[in-house]
């Protein structure tokens, strides 16, 4: 028989697939949080940045240096000597130093820890959202793997019987529009099958990705550790509060609040001019030989008293106020909607008849067998056939939607609850 190019192109994924089975990486959820949180390159990375922030700390914790300078006699014209800076020449030495008033040393000590409690907070918020991308993907594919598993097994066995009814067809047994629609069942079932190989190889590149690591996953899953999924009672208010406390993002949007409200503190320390003080030895150019005096500078101010960025900072926490609570307001609407999702998702589940699908599996089983001794007709095969194929399909789609909602709630609350 002459087999569809997609058909073939099926039997050439399946049998890469088992190649690449080969060099394989079984990991149950855990296991792979555990190389997520050592491997991550991306991690990693950020955690230098938290790094560099409290070097940054440690920058603004410096004194200023202090400022010396020297001058001496290039030429003297009593004596017709060039730089004469001995007994009887000429030389200065000065030194200054800085002196930060009005508390604007702390009050930047105190940005700069703003600045790396923020970028803490960040890389947690990094760290949360990679992780619910991280156990999408793992169930995804798991789920995946099983509809594809129980789908190649169709085909395979459809396969056969096409392949059986081929050879009747041309004994003269059986009209060619049965083995046509036969064909055509096989053609939708292969497309069905591209279609989760290709979800499957989606979510490989985002685990490989995410733990760093070019070996193919196959997730491993105990059955059992799915019943902690469960909605027994979620209390809405309580969920609520759980993500206004753990919420690592809203966490960093009060930081940036009270950074802003530090900044206008530093903006207003900034218009006290700051003190300059310093001491001047001057050997012969002064009223006396060996003049050693003291000085101390300090701008007035009269024109810039840092009035615009003073009035700029004030606008930038009246900003921060309204980020923050529009954040609060995000945070309270996702977790009532990942709530009504996992609710909705539980409800449906539990809706589903267990004797149903049981009772479908075991069905199949003999289907195929009844339809090739002709106690069914090809009208009933074909749409038990379909029937079996799409509920393991929805089966699968609904139980990585389920755990996903679930997740998605762990993930807005900002707490494995599950």
């Amino acid at each position: 028989m002459k087999k569809n190019p997609l058909i073939v192109f099926m039997i050439l994924i399946c049998s890469t697939s088992m190649t690449l089975a080969q060099d394989s990486l079984k990991v149950t959820v855990d296991q792979l949080d555990s190389l997520f949180v050592k491997n991550s390159l991306v991690l990693l990375a950020e955690k230098y940045n938290i790094d560099a922030q409290q070097f940054l700390v440690q920058q603004e914790r410096l004194w200023n240096n202090p400022s010396i300078s020297a001058e001496v006699s290039a030429y003297n014209w009593d004596n017709q000597s060039a730089f004469d800076a001995g007994r009887n020449g000429q030389k200065i030495f000065t030194a200054e130093q800085l002196i930060l008033l009005a508390g604007k040393r702390d009050k930047r000590i105190n940005m700069a820890r703003f600045d790396a409690q923020i970028t803490e907070q960040e890389f947690y918020s990094l760290t949360r959202v990679l992780k619910f991308q991280l156990r999408s993907s793992f169930y995804s594919l798991y789920f995946s793997q099983r509809t594809v598993n129980a789908l190649s097994e169709q085909f395979k066995a459809l396969d056969e019987t096409i392949n059986t009814m081929d050879i009747q067809y041309r004994k003269g047994n059986i009209p060619y529009g049965d083995l046509m629609r036969l064909q055509a069942l096989q053609f939708e079932l292969s497309t069905l099958l591209v279609e989760h190989r290709y979800r499957i190889e989606e979510d490989l590149k985002s685990l490989r990705i995410l733990i760093n690591t070019a070996s193919v996953i196959l997730p491993v899953m105990n059955e059992n550790s799915l019943k902690k999924y469960k909605l027994d009672s979620l209390n809405a208010e309580a969920l609520i509060e759980i993500g206004l406390q753990n919420r690592s993002d809203l966490k960093a949007q009060q930081l940036y609040l009270e950074r802003s409200k530090m900044n206008y503190r530093l903006q207003k320390a900034l218009s006290v001019p700051d003190l300059r003080v310093g001491g001047v030895y001057d050997q012969a150019g002064s009223y006396i030989q060996n003049y050693v005096g003291v000085n101390v500078a300090i701008d007035l101010p009269v024109f810039n008293r840092n009035q615009g960025n003073i009035r700029a900072a004030r606008a930038i926490i009246e900003k921060e106020e309204l980020y923050y609570t529009n954040k609060q307001l995000e945070v309270r609407n996702e977790i009532y909607m990942s709530i009504r999702k996992a609710q909705e998702s539980e409800n449906l589940y539990q809706s589903v008849d267990k004797k149903f699908a049981n009772g479908l599996e075991k069905i199949n089983g003999g289907i195929l067998e009844n339809f090739r001794k002709k106690n069914i007709s090809l009208i009933e095969f074909v749409d038990f056939f379909q029937t079996y194929n799409s509920v393991v399909n929805q089966l699968n789609e609904l139980n990585s939607r389920r755990i996903d909602a679930y997740e998605e709630l762990n993930y807005n609350t900002g707490k494995e609850l599950f």
